[in-house]
């Protein structure tokens, strides 16, 4: 505290220090009392939504509930879109990558290889942490009802068409193949052989698992 203060009070030539806290009640007095504070307000929900609309093509309904989440704050309302985006790519790519397996097309399975490993370590582990999610909630569809699931409308037919597929048959075996999948990912593993040899793990316990 004594050298923020010293370097405030004797600032080096043509210099301007910026200091920024979300509640300015929790800054000591001696820094409060050599700054100037200007306070500004919260985004409305109105001006990020026409945001979220204009610059980042969000639709309307998306953007509506983005900024209502976001309680005026850009940064949260710009990550929800993101985060949107990147869940619907996952589902569409999940939901491909199971028809794929199931049917054995081994010339689709090597064009989504090709496809997914292109993508970031990041992202590929993302992937696959949805995949599993699928996995759990077409378990609770199976054994526990709707009442135990919450399923998005994106989610909703598919997770109902998959969910027969899911049983004791295959479960467990499914889950830790994709979780297996995500730690090979972390130890920078070669995602061709990777997710190649797990598709054809996958196409096997799809046929196991059916009824």
């Amino acid at each position: 505290a004594p050298r923020i203060l010293k370097i405030l009070e004797e600032p080096p030539e043509k210099t301007l220090f910026l200091l920024v806290a979300n509640h300015s009640d929790q800054i000591i007095s001696t820094i409060l009392s050599r700054a100037q504070t200007i306070k500004i307000s919260p985004y409305s929900e109105n001006a990020l939504q026409n945001y979220l609309i204009n610059k980042m093509n969000a639709g309307h309904e998306q953007a509506q509930r983005a900024a209502k989440l976001a309680n005026g704050d850009l940064f949260a309302a710009r990550q929800f879109i993101r985060s949107s985006e990147i869940e619907a790519f996952n589902f569409e790519q999940f939901r491909q990558w199971m028809r794929i397996c199931f049917s054995a097309d081994f010339m689709a399975i090597h064009e989504f290889v090709g496809k997914v490993s292109k993508l970031v370590r990041e992202r590929q582990k993302s992937f696959l942490h949805f995949g599993m999610n699928i996995i759990r909630k077409s378990m609770l569809l199976n054994y526990s009802g709707e009442k135990l699931v919450r399923l998005s409308d994106m989610e909703d037919k598919f997770v109902r068409d998959f969910s027969p597929f899911i049983n004791e048959k295959n479960l467990d075996q499914l889950y830790e193949e994709l979780n297996n999948a995500v730690y090979h990912i972390e130890r920078n593993a070669k995602a061709e052989i990777l997710f190649t040899d797990l598709s054809i793990k996958v196409s096997r316990l799809l046929h196991a698992g059916k009824k």
